[in-house]
């Protein structure tokens, strides 16, 4: 009996031991799952966006290594790269609590800003995810920062191609060909003259967009001179014209201080969102097109064709299309007028949906928290009022249908 209760010892311990270690074989090479790659890099986000750049970058870096064990990772890999990115070329002070991110150069309580390891991760984000205009625009301010001039131009003349009517890219092109003309005179005048080309080149682009204007007339002048060559004929044409224009006001006696200024850049871009606005409301493509176009040549706007492509769908009842198209793009924009637009379509496509509880958090979000809006659109007031009621927020309602009344809306009969 003793020698069969040892045998018996042994058989158990030994099939414990064994399913132990299959156990810990398959959790070993468990892979994550979508759930927990989504969790990991919100919590990521949210360290990011509270400040807490140390812990973010691990978090960040934590999610790049599990890149190799999950096919639900590469999806964020490219965010995640963007973050470190960001945190890398930031100077902040390193939490007592907390320890940066051995990649990082720091002091005992403070991160130093690293422009070659933020370009980097830049650079990682911008392969991972080509067509991300943001993340391009990042990588060719992170190089235009630390003077790499030529990347820089590269990047901003990609930029350019993707939205030809953007001034704002035009001129960081330009200024990238120019200091990089000026690193080349080091090189030898064959680079110089081949780099004064590019940039004269890119100005004659530039000028079919936009026009001659005093600017690129500036940019191609400098280009000609580093040739040594004359001015060309379309800028004596233009500087002709700015004379005989000077010399028409003199003789008009038109006093400076006197004469209509242009609009300024800041005003000509309220200018251009009041009549989006306006357009809009009314549902008038055309016109939305023709502000957001001018929009996107002072502003660094990437959104507005999917949202005019989601005005479209609207247009013909295609709510969820509609839908589907401001969720994808919702975020390529930081600009607060264009996030405020794709919240209100949202809205609308969301409430024609029936998905009353989605939509009433974007309506109220409209309703309280619009700094460039001072109101709803007029057409606005039935779909917001009725999103109200449905979930239950009369008294909202009830103040929607007096502010209305005072703005002499005319709301539907129920």
């Amino acid at each position: 009996m003793s020698k069969f209760y040892v045998l018996a010892l042994v058989f158990v311990f030994t099939a414990l031991a064994s399913k132990a270690q299959t156990g810990q074989w398959n959790q070993a090479n468990e892979t994550p799952g979508p759930e927990s790659i989504l969790h990991d890099y919100y919590t990521a986000e949210n360290h990011y966006q509270n400040r807490h750049f140390s812990t973010a970058a691990k978090n960040f870096q934590s999610l790049i290594d599990k890149a190799d064990e999950t096919i639900s990772a590469p999806s964020f890999l490219g965010a995640a790269y963007f973050r470190l990115s960001c945190i890398a070329a930031l100077d902040y002070q390193v939490q007592k609590d907390d320890t940066a991110n051995s990649l990082f150069k720091t002091t005992l309580s403070r991160h130093k800003k690293d422009y070659d390891l933020a370009i980097y991760f830049s650079s990682e984000a911008v392969s991972i995810e080509p067509e991300n205009q943001d993340f391009l625009f990042h990588y060719a301010t992170l190089l235009t920062d630390n003077n790499q001039w030529e990347e820089a131009t590269i990047a901003f003349v990609e930029l350019v191609h993707r939205n030809p009517h953007s001034w704002t890219l035009h001129e960081k092109a330009a200024e990238g060909y120019l200091k990089h003309c000026n690193e080349s005179i080091q090189n030898g005048q064959e680079k110089l003259v081949e780099q004064a080309e590019n940039l004269i080149r890119f100005c004659d682009t530039w000028a079919m967009h936009f026009g001659l204007s005093a600017l690129i007339v500036k940019y191609k002048s400098e280009g000609l001179r580093l040739q040594n060559k004359p001015l060309s004929a379309d800028i004596l044409v233009w500087e002709e014209g700015q004379l005989l224009q000077s010399q028409f006001n003199k003789r008009r006696k038109v006093n400076s201080t006197e004469s209509i200024k242009p609009l300024g850049a800041k005003t000509r871009l309220a200018r251009n969102y009041t009549l989006f606005k306006k357009a809009a409301g009314i549902m008038n493509i055309l016109e939305m097109q023709a502000q957001l176009d001018s929009i996107e040549t002072q502003a660094a706007v990437f959104s507005g064709e999917a949202l005019i492509e989601a005005y479209k769908e609207y247009l013909i009842a295609e709510y969820t299309k509609s839908l589907a198209l401001l969720t994808k793009n919702f975020n390529v924009d930081n600009n607060t007028f264009m996030r405020l637009e794709f919240t209100r379509l949202i809205a609308l496509n969301q409430t024609k949906l029936g998905l009353w509880g989605e939509a009433w958090k974007n309506w109220n979000h409209l309703i309280l928290s619009d700094p460039l809006r001072t109101d709803l659109y007029e057409n606005d007031y039935s779909f917001a009022i009725e999103t109200a009621e449905k979930t239950g927020n009369t008294a909202i309602a009830d103040k929607l249908k007096k502010r209305a009344r005072d703005l002499d809306i005319v709301l539907p009969q129920n």
